[in-house]
C-alpha cells in the first residue's frame, strides 16, 4: 500500500513538515514516535508522583512493614502501558491517513480526519465504551482536520503576521504638506 504518486509534493502548494514515502514507513514513524512520546508522558508522571510506585505484591509487603519503596519492574510497567496506546493512536491516525490518500487519490485535509476519527477510536477504546470512543473519534477527527486545514498555526493570517513580526519594519510617521500647513497655521495645536 503505497500514497499516491505525488507524494513527493513538490508543486507551489508544498507544505512544511507533510509526510511523504510509503504508508509502511509512515506508520513506523508514527509507531516510534507515539511510543517517544507516550513513553516520555509516562516517565515524567512517574518522576512527579509522590506515592511509591509498587506492584500489588510490593504493597503487602508494605502494608506490613511500612514502608513503601518504589519497585523498578513496577516503574517499568507503569511506563510500557501509556507508551503502548500512544504508539497504537499514533499508528491508527498513519494508517487511517495513509489508506484514506490512497484510496481517494487526493492529498487533503479530509484525510487527516480519516485519520483522526482511526485515532480517536484507538484513544476512546480505553474506557471500553462505545459512545466515549464515537464521541472521541468525532473530536479527534475535527481537530486533526483543522489542523490539517489550517496548519498549526493558530491564527488568521499567518504569513501577514510573521512578516509583521519578524520581517518587515514600517516606516515612521511621516507628515503631508497639509498636515505641516494646519500645524503652522495653528500653532497653539502644534503638539496635539
Amino acid at each position: 500500500m503505497d500514497a499516491p504518486k505525488d507524494a513527493d509534493y513538490v508543486d507551489a502548494d508544498d507544505r512544511k513538515g507533510y509526510p511523504s514515502g510509503s504508508c509502511v514507513n509512515r506508520i513506523f514513524n508514527s509507531i516510534f514516535f507515539g511510543s517517544v512520546a507516550g513513553g516520555t508522558f509516562a516517565a515524567v508522571s512517574a518522576g512527579f508522583s509522590p506515592d511509591p510506585i509498587t506492584s500489588s505484591a510490593d504493597r503487602l509487603t508494605a502494608a506490613r512493614t511500612f514502608v513503601g519503596k518504589t519497585s523498578l519492574a513496577a516503574v517499568g510497567r507503569s511506563i510500557v502501558g501509556p507508551s503502548i496506546w500512544m504508539a497504537a493512536a499514533c499508528a491508527a491516525f498513519s494508517f487511517g491517513e495513509c489508506t484514506a490518500e490512497t484510496m481517494r487519490g487526493k492529498r487533503d485535509s479530509m484525510n487527516a480526519g480519516i485519520g483522526g476519527a482511526l485515532c480517536g477510536l484507538v484513544m476512546g477504546s480505553i474506557f471500553r465504551r462505545a459512545d466515549l470512543m464515537a464521541s472521541s473519534a468525532l473530536g479527534m477527527s475535527v481537530v486533526m482536520f483543522s489542523v490539517d486545514y489550517n496548519g498549526p498555526s493558530l491564527e488568521v493570517h499567518p504569513i501577514e503576521t510573521s512578516a509583521r513580526t519578524v520581517g518587515e519594519v514600517t516606516l515612521p510617521f511621516q507628515e503631508s504638506d497639509a498636515l505641516k500647513d494646519l500645524r503652522a497655521k495653528y500653532p497653539k495645536y502644534k503638539n496635539h
